[in-house]
């Protein structure tokens, strides 16, 4: 899944694991909906989850099923539940980039090493800043609040 939604997109976020192709990966972006002229009452957000797997686990299996098969042809078939949320319906949309203006990027001690972690990306475009990093710390604030934010969108999904 790309992590840039256009120019539209204020943030990012994507995560998996490095080594172990069995844990589920986790998409969302969100950004303005076309035609909002930047108001911030019209946020959207997208969500994209696998189903049936990780996706790095389905194209194994799809592989396996069909070993001549072209990533092109396989790719179609790996199965994913993408959730499409407006901030009308969805009030966790504006509460959750509302947090994210006051959460802290913290960096990890100098000498600190990650084996095997979950891979955090994000690309985030604020009016006063442009970042895309990428975190290896599951308790890293920016991971913690993707983290809420992605429980939050899913509830809005799930009519909660």
């Amino acid at each position: 899944m790309p992590t840039r939604q256009g120019a539209r997109a204020i943030v990012t976020y994507r995560s998996y694991r490095d080594l172990y192709h069995d844990a589920e990966e986790r998409y969302f972006s969100i950004g303005f909906a076309p035609g909002a002229s930047f108001n911030r009452d019209r946020l959207e957000a997208t969500v994209v989850v696998p189903t049936g797997g990780s996706v790095q686990q389905q194209i194994l299996d799809l592989h396996m099923r069909d070993r001549l098969g072209s990533l092109e042809a396989l790719l179609p078939r790996i199965t994913v539940r993408r959730l499409l949320l407006n901030a009308d319906r969805c009030t966790a949309i504006r509460v959750r980039m509302d947090a994210l203006s006051k959460t802290a990027i913290s960096l990890p001690e100098r000498d600190t090493v990650f084996l095997h972690p979950f891979v955090h990306h994000f690309s985030i475009a604020l009016a006063g800043a442009k970042v895309d990093a990428t975190l290896y710390d599951d308790e890293n604030p920016l991971v913690l609040w993707a983290r809420d934010t992605l429980s939050a969108l899913l509830a809005c999904g799930s009519g909660k």
